[in-house]
């Protein structure tokens, strides 16, 4: 076994693509896994980098990485978000697996990571990754089906989920609380790709986590089969003060909608409840049973809960940055982090209850 680790190009861009239906359990969905490796590797924004191991004819290690923008105390940087590290078993052994990551850590961005594998937060601490914070995950059950599939799946019964489908999904359980607008001339846009836009930029302390126009762009491109992108601009006397990104994601359980990103330009309890509120009214109005969020701030926390969210667990959020000094102030993070948003796990479900 003599692999060579390089970054990702033309000579090396076939043998991922024959690797990746492995690494995203993908297999049996041939169409699917095809069609969104043209969309996360080809039609991404400059910037982002992959790091592959070859051996000979065939690609066998991995590790992704998106560059986005975030603030660090008022001040925009770039970090790296790391995603997709595999290696294939056979050459975990001989370390090419390690091998991967630390090249990823010589690169110049700081990189930041949350959650992950049971091996990857084992891994990290002992690269000397600095754990910042914890990120909550939050789940709003509009529906009985809703939560059901998920209690199950967070149970590890997975070929117990198909029992959720016996669950009428027009039984509701908790409809979005309806909170108001922090002003009379208050108003929500619907943003489509190729308008113009004015996003808001955040005024606060600590690091956060920033989406553009590139990026939103892009997301919304992704394929049909895996979500339908909204993005909201929320607005008082015309002046935008907050934004969401969320998705409508079909899953074997019926819809379900994810809060992947609220941007706002100032920290506001009032404005963030309101945000929520409605980002999360719309998702269930489009038919969602199960409504995710992240959030990293108490602030954040409190408005899902005051719109009817409640806690699902919590995962670490790692940085490394060689030489630099980790984030001070506070972090605010959520679903946009790398493939974070990704819904895999809703084909791989299908596949497995038509199976």
């Amino acid at each position: 076994m003599k692999a060579t680790i390089s970054q990702l190009d033309e000579t090396t861009i076939p043998l991922l693509a024959a690797l990746l239906p492995t690494v995203w359990d993908l297999e049996a969905e041939p169409d699917l896994a095809r069609t969104l490796f043209e969309w996360r590797y080809l039609r991404r924004p400059s910037g982002d980098l992959a790091l592959v191991a070859v051996d000979g004819d065939r690609c066998v290690g991995l590790i992704d990485s998106y560059l986005r923008p975030y603030l660090l105390d008022g001040r925009r940087i770039l970090l790296r978000e790391t995603a997709d590290w595999f290696c294939l078993p056979e050459y975990r052994p001989l370390g090419f697996g390690l091998r991967l990551m630390r090249m990823m850590m010589r690169l110049p961005e700081p990189l930041i990571n949350i959650g992950g594998t049971d091996a990857t937060r084992s891994i990290l601490p002992r690269l000397g990754w600095t754990q910042l914070s914890t990120a909550r995950q939050m789940i709003l059950p509009v529906n009985l089906r809703g939560l059901a599939s998920h209690l199950l799946q967070c149970h590890r019964h997975p070929e117990r989920a198909k029992y959720a489908l016996a669950i009428p999904g027009f039984l509701p359980l908790r409809r979005p609380r309806r909170i108001s607008s922090p002003a009379t001339n208050a108003r929500v846009d619907e943003w489509l790709p190729g308008q113009e836009l004015e996003l808001p930029v955040p005024q606060q302390d600590g690091l956060v986590e920033l989406v553009d126009q590139a990026n939103l762009e892009w997301i919304c491109s992704a394929p049909q089969s895996l979500y339908r992108a909204v993005v909201l601009v929320f607005r008082v006397g015309g002046e935008p003060v907050g934004l969401s990104l969320s998705q409508l994601e079909p899953s074997a359980y019926g819809p379900e909608g994810r809060i992947v990103h609220l941007q706002m330009s100032r920290p506001s309890q009032a404005v963030a409840e309101w945000i929520i509120s409605e980002t999360a009214r719309r998702l269930a109005d489009s038919g969602a049973g199960l409504i995710r969020s992240r959030a990293s701030t108490p602030g954040m926390v409190t408005a899902l809960r005051r719109t009817g969210f409640i806690a699902s667990g919590a995962e670490p959020v790692y940085w490394w940055a060689q030489g630099r000094t980790a984030p001070q102030n506070g972090i605010a993070v959520s679903y946009l982090r790398a493939d974070d948003a990704m819904p895999l796990g809703a084909a791989r479900r299908k596949r497995k209850l038509r199976s």
